[in-house]
């Protein structure tokens, strides 16, 4: 009867080691964000008057255009702390980390302060609505953006995992709050409460003996000579940031300049909506595998990176196969429902959305695993050609040869070039790791607790 009961006690473990895996935590995570972002921006639009919405809108905006600076923080820290490879390069990593947050942290708070002045407020409650706003989309940029990687690093994923997932759905209850009363300064009061409370939570959760990394900098060890070999790792996380703002959403402004803030605008912007769909599932993915093939990269072990790398790339693109296969087939099914009456596509644009989403699909996961690995030269090339495509296309565009749809088709070729690249360059940096001697750091085998 043991025998027999230790089967099913086997599977159950199995199960419940699957439920509460990395990946599993890290998938959840993403669907309760991505939906407090679409119930967020359905309320506001209810609850706000028309004037104050638009300006809502403008505010959220400048988390975006500002986000590269903190990815590329993040990636960084991400590099600096996983090609350490003993105790004390450990701890100088980790001091740095917690002083490069903290000194992001200042200077986006500085900035949230001075929002009032850059777009102007109609009176001291609204100054105060917009100051707390944009200060809790800067510090979710720094949640999701610095301090994540940074925790990932020190393989610790799981745990930040939880906290992330109950700080969301605290927030996910200022949502109904923001419906009944109608007040948007209590919301975002309530919004930075939560936002300020976890940046003193998550430290505290984070196990003391397991790592150096405390949140709390010690600035007299820090040397120039270590900012320098920073900066070094800044400078290339920036670059593949740029990288992600030129192709993805540089578009935009040319499509109005050549075309008017029409039908132009709303095609693009759809067929980009799709694909970021798309590439949210792909990054998600390559967010999951991404401690694993550091590891492996760091470690030096060519073989395993390749299998992981490739069933990455195989299980990104059949995902997009999925999507495109959907496009192709009830395209203009899937525009009328998300535009309504306002579905200006133009007939085949359907086409162009599938292309765009298979390319999506390999672009994400080839962006990530250079980034995340501090491939300087390699992401200096793709780069350079990232921004002399965008040229040549912005060119065509508007020296108005080309109308609408061919423009679209000229934007989905750029864009395919550009992840094809980004892929090939992957494959090189795994083929040149023969003369890598960096080890990980003492403990990483505690995968992503």
């Amino acid at each position: 009867m043991p025998a027999a009961a230790s089967g099913p006690r086997r599977i159950g473990s199995r199960v419940v080691a699957f439920a509460t895996s990395f990946a599993v935590l890290h998938a959840v995570n993403a669907i309760i964000s991505m939906s407090f972002n679409i119930v967020q921006f359905f309320v506001l639009a209810r609850v706000l008057e028309p004037s104050r919405f638009s300006e809502v809108i403008l505010l959220t905006a400048i988390s975006f255009y500002v986000l590269p600076i903190s990815q590329a923080v993040g990636r960084a820290n991400f590099v600096a702390l996983r090609q350490s490879a003993d105790e004390a390069n450990m701890a100088r990593a980790a001091n740095e980390a917690s002083a490069i947050l903290y000194l992001h942290g200042a200077l986006m708070l500085l900035l949230a302060c001075a929002v009032p002045l850059m777009v102007g407020a109609g009176n001291p409650r609204e100054a105060i609505e917009s100051v707390l706003y944009v200060a809790v989309c800067l510090a979710n940029n720094l949640w999701y953006y610095d301090i994540q990687p940074t925790v990932w690093a020190l393989d610790l994923g799981k745990r930040f995992e939880r906290v992330s997932m109950v700080r969301r759905l605290i927030m996910f209850c200022a949502l109904p709050l923001l419906w009944i009363t109608g007040s948007f300064l209590t919301f975002v009061v309530v919004m930075a409460a939560a936002t300020v409370a976890f940046m003193f939570v998550l430290p505290r959760y984070l196990p003391l003996d397991a790592r150096p990394f405390r949140f709390r900098p010690r600035l007299g060890p820090l040397r120039w000579r270590d900012a320098r070999a920073y900066l070094g790792l800044f400078w290339p996380a920036l670059l593949s940031s740029l990288t992600e703002l030129v192709v993805l959403n540089s578009p935009y402004l040319l499509f109005a300049l050549a075309f008017g803030a029409g039908p132009a605008i709303v095609a693009y912007d759809t067929v980009m909506k799709l694909t970021r769909l798309a590439m949210t599932v792909a990054r998600n993915l390559s967010e999951s595998a991404l401690p694993r093939l550091s590891r492996m990269f760091f470690s030096g072990d060519k073989a395993a990176l390749g299998r992981l790398l490739g069933l990455l790339f195989g299980v990104c693109l059949a995902e997009g196969v999925c999507l495109a296969a959907l496009m192709v087939a009830a395209g203009p099914f899937v525009f009328r429902l998300l535009l309504g009456p306002n579905d200006v596509i133009p007939p085949g644009t359907q086409y162009v959305a599938a292309c765009a989403i298979l390319t999506g699909c390999i672009y994400q996961p080839a962006t990530y695993f250079l980034a995340f690995n501090g491939a300087r030269d390699l992401i200096q090339k793709m780069t350079f050609a990232a921004v002399f495509g965008l040229a040549v296309f912005a060119g065509l565009v508007l020296s108005g040869a080309l109308g609408l749809t061919p423009a679209l088709w000229a934007y989905t070729a750029y864009f395919a070039a550009v992840a094809v690249l980004s892929v090939g360059l992957s494959l090189r940096l795994v083929q040149r790791m023969g003369g890598l001697t960096a080890s990980i750091p003492p403990g990483a085998a505690g995968a992503t607790s």
